[in-house]
């Protein structure tokens, strides 16, 4: 039987393309966590969730 989708699910798929643009910054070089949310336009706590589920 299939799961239920979560709110976790749709979390997920709302911010793939903002990890896939702090995936495309990083393979510039390392960059602060300030550096990343300021060129993305989010909140430095923002970018921070996003870089600890990509780890």
């Amino acid at each position: 039987m299939a799961r239920a989708a979560t709110t976790s699910d749709v979390f997920n798929a709302i911010a793939e393309p903002q990890r896939r643009e702090i995936l495309v910054l990083l393979r510039a070089g390392e960059r602060s966590v300030t550096e990343l949310a300021q060129e993305l336009g989010m909140t430095q706590p923002g970018a921070s969730k996003h870089l600890r589920v990509l780890r």
